[in-house]
């Protein structure tokens, strides 16, 4: 009877002294640990710790124990698993429905705080699990990886046999997210699409692409770019044509435009609603160095700004009619130092800013006529002095 009596005593004092240890322990455990972005562990410190869970942004709280009720019920999403900490019991069992409560907690901008009584087994357990199921460690990568954020982590044997168990029902079987994977990598590819169509869209003048589908946003900008080419090639021919060429021996003077002169048409006067500013022919007459040329198919406009001429051409959009300028440019001994193109529905305004060469002889009068006779093929001009 007295050997009775002093076993039970034996066992409170043992059981009450446990219950000290573990009170200690958690003074000083009472902060999550982060596992990684919205996922940490600890132990039923932690999770009565309602300061260091709200500092932390958890919203989500998975108890994985018996007997530890929610601590503040009204503050977080809790969800409680109640198993024992014992090698026969079935944890696996209820794997995927942690995994959805932490990605749930994560989806919404939250962070979930997996916790047991010590933080040690069970928690840790579920946390191994979770990060080989959603990154595909091995177990031994995730435990490390586990310990490296909470050294004290040692799922007991029985756990860990369950855990090599789902290592390797994860590489026999293909994962579960292979279909949604393609899904999100097909959006992914789409929406980039979109925003690198955008982008095409707003570098092409508005009058290469004629509706908004994806084919002629493409087309578009493809018969953009081949004219530009055109352009660069005759840039190109034009730079090598003037490097070949010797330099004339003996002083050259510098070019002077003429005066200006009187300019008429035979073709009758240009369109007065064209919607870009152009000054009418009259005005033109009375600014030295300047001179335009109208016709209703274009008009040229030229004036002389120091030692360049800035040239404006307004007119319907005409194929490879840009490379005709830049041509009628080049053969009197211009060269192109800037060229800007703007578009308003089917018209299209090309600005020059353009060098005078040593060997250039026309007037600006004469430039904006040749400019002009670029959109014809039997236009006849005269000049009255």
């Amino acid at each position: 009877m007295n050997n009775q009596i002093d076993d039970s005593t034996k066992n409170q004092v043992t059981a009450l002294l446990r219950v000290m240890n573990v009170t200690g322990f958690f003074k000083g455990d009472k902060f999550p640990c982060q596992i990684e972005e919205g996922l940490f562990l600890g132990s039923v410190g932690a999770a009565t710790n309602k300061d260091a869970l709200k500092s932390k942004n958890i919203t989500h709280v998975l108890t994985v124990a018996n007997s530890l009720p929610p601590s503040y019920p009204n503050d977080f999403v809790y969800k409680v698993i109640g198993v024992a900490d014992r090698g026969d019991t079935n944890l696996r069992q209820y794997f995927n429905e942690c995994f959805n409560f932490i990605d749930e907690a994560k989806r919404k901008g939250g962070g979930v705080l997996v916790h047991c009584f010590v933080g040690r087994s069970r928690s840790v357990t579920i946390v191994v699990a979770y990060l080989m199921k959603k990154h595909g460690m091995s177990l031994s990568e995730a435990l490390a990886h586990v310990k490296s954020k909470r050294p004290q982590a040692g799922p007991n044997s029985g756990f860990i046999s369950q855990l090599q168990d789902f290592e390797k029902s994860l590489q026999d079987q293909p994962p579960a997210e292979t279909s949604m994977s393609h899904i999100a990598v097909e959006r992914n590819r789409r929406r980039q699409m979109n925003e690198h169509l955008k982008v095409l869209r707003s570098l092409t003048p508005c009058f290469y692409i004629k509706r908004g589908d994806q084919a002629s946003i493409i087309g578009g900008v493809i018969e953009f770019i081949k004219e530009l080419h055109q352009v660069l090639q005759s840039l190109e021919l034009k730079k090598q044509r003037k490097s070949s060429l010797s330099p004339s021996p003996g002083p050259c003077p510098s070019p002077s435009p003429r005066a200006p002169q009187q300019l008429i048409s035979t073709l009758p006067p240009a369109d007065q609603h064209s919607p870009f500013p152009f000054r009418n022919t009259e005005n033109d007459l009375t600014e030295v160095g300047a001179a335009c040329c109208n016709s209703p198919i274009a008009d040229v406009e030229a004036k002389i700004s120091g030692s360049n001429v800035i040239l404006k051409i307004v007119s319907r959009r005409i194929p490879g009619q840009i490379v005709r300028i830049i041509s009628v440019l080049e053969k009197f001994s211009f060269e192109v130092l800037h060229l800007n193109i703007s578009s308003m529905e089917d018209t299209v305004l090309y600005s020059f800013v353009i060098k005078i060469g040593l060997e250039c002889q026309l007037s600006v009068e004469e430039l904006a006529v040749e400019v002009q006779q670029s959109f014809f093929q039997d236009t006849v001009y005269t000049y009255e002095i």
